[in-house]
């Protein structure tokens, strides 16, 4: 049942995470498909949004004690482009408060039967990346052999031990 309601949750805030994304065309080089979300156009809409001093403007997204799981960007390949990709990057500003902080910066491949099929995390740690600054941490996979246009792609930030974490400026870049 809890693996139902996590489900769940993360479909609802993959919805909101990224419909307020800006696609940018061609600005990181070879990227056929850029995806942001600074959080701006999220404030009063979506829970854990808060104002403040972000890093690009007033709004980041604040984990907490209730949230294990980021806003998740997830669509299937067919729905991003026709186009087939090599290789996804995954990147967003992290605050950690504390200099015990750790998350993992995830990129999960699943297939159109609900199966993951590959699982790619990078673990962000405040010993590693200093305390009470914005951040730029990023994580790669390959999709060789994994890219079909039915496979979902989902992008996120897992924080197991639910601490205190900030997030701004989410990008989530396609790569042929």
């Amino acid at each position: 049942m809890t693996r139902v309601l996590l489900y769940i949750a993360i479909v609802i805030s993959s919805l909101l995470s990224f419909t307020a994304c800006q696609k940018d065309g061609n600005k990181g080089g070879n990227s056929a498909n850029v995806y942001n979300n600074d959080f701006e156009s999220h404030f009063g809409y979506t829970p854990h949004v808060e104002k403040g001093k972000g890093h690009s403007g007033e709004c980041f997204y604040a984990m907490d004690s209730t949230t294990e799981y980021s806003l998740t960007f997830m669509k299937t390949f067919n729905k991003l482009s026709t186009n087939s990709y090599a290789k996804v990057k995954y990147s967003t500003f992290v605050l950690m408060p504390d200099a015990d902080n750790s998350a993992a910066l995830t990129i999960q491949i699943w297939d159109g039967a609900g199966n993951p099929l590959k699982v790619e995390s990078k673990i962000v740690k405040a010993s590693d990346i200093g305390q009470n600054k914005w951040v730029e941490v990023s994580a790669e996979l390959s999709l060789v052999g994994l890219y079909a246009g039915n496979n979902e792609i989902r992008c996120f930030v897992h924080n197991p031990l639910r601490q205190a974490i900030y997030l701004d400026d989410m990008r989530v870049e396609l790569f042929q």
